[in-house]
């Protein structure tokens, strides 16, 4: 998707390069592209080799590329070396969510403060912007958050997010969350007895819906940080 939204976006976005380990995969991406006719003007779009974890193969290849924006959609557990590249060669950073060391999965909050937060200063002094969480939960969903207590609530004592996901696999977890990371090792982060009940959504039907406890939302947001936020996950 995220290619897709690039290559409608390339008058102004520029050249567009795909990486990961497995080319084979971001040549898929780029024939798909091209299959659509998305590119809005004719220009490039070119699939790398990249191991991310490797902060400066990552550099090598901004380099090579002349990126001036990262867009990291690829595992959590690549967030801060793929952010050092970024704050090394001065491109701009964006991610979908926080980071994950390999070794210390599910660690205690605060979470953005536990990596994030610790490169703040850099940033602000070498100018460099990095927006993170910029997916949809956390992303969107953060928007309306800040949307609704900055414009159309005096007082907000707890936020619900309904997150069904237009679709249903039959399985216990949600269709675009990594279930390593949701539930089958964060099951403490689960309530679904506590309001495990159907809803009636707009588009999709009758859902179930399960709180489970959305670290993210906690933290991108400061303004909103007093509140307690739930977050509905089926």
């Amino acid at each position: 998707m995220v290619a897709h939204k690039c290559a409608q976006h390339n008058d102004e976005l520029g050249r567009i390069a795909i990486a990961s380990r497995n080319i084979s995969k971001c040549q898929a991406i780029i024939d798909s592209v091209q299959a659509k006719g998305g590119l809005k003007q004719p220009g490039e779009i070119k699939a790398y080799a990249l191991d991310a974890m490797d902060v400066e193969a990552t550099k090598a290849l901004i380099r090579e590329t002349e990126s001036q924006i990262v867009i990291n959609v690829g595992s959590a557990f690549l967030n801060m070396s793929v952010l050092r590249a970024c704050i090394d060669t001065g491109a701009a950073y964006l991610d979908t969510a926080i980071h994950e060391e390999p070794g210390k999965i599910c660690e205690t909050p605060p979470w953005y403060g536990n990596y994030e937060w610790k490169h703040l200063a850099e940033c602000q002094e070498k100018g460099i912007t990095a927006i993170l969480g910029a997916g949809f939960d956390p992303g969107v969903a953060n928007a309306y958050a800040a949307l609704a207590q900055q414009e159309y609530f005096d007082k907000i004592e707890s936020i619900d997010i309904l997150d069904v996901n237009a679709g249903s696999h039959g399985k216990y977890f949600a269709t675009n969350f990594d279930p390593q990371l949701t539930v089958i090792l964060q099951p403490f982060h689960l309530y679904k007895n506590k309001d495990d009940k159907d809803h009636q959504m707009k588009d999709q039907g009758i859902e179930k819906g399960h709180l489970i406890l959305f670290q993210e939302l906690f933290e991108t947001r400061p303004a909103i940080l007093k509140y307690v936020i739930h977050a509905m996950q089926n």
